[in-house]
């Protein structure tokens, strides 16, 4: 996923589209990222 959205952010000209298929196939991974998050953040101490 981080290579694909390096791709994506620094476009070139050879880069294939984001497609829509791409975008559903990574959004459970994306919600167990921010289910993790909700569940580490709050047990994250003060810098």
């Amino acid at each position: 996923m981080r290579a694909r959205r390096n791709e994506v952010e620094y476009r070139s000209s050879e880069a294939p589209a984001v497609t829509p298929e791409e975008v559903a196939g990574d959004l459970a991974k994306v919600e167990a990222l921010i289910e993790l998050a909700e569940k580490a953040i709050p047990n994250m101490p003060r810098y």
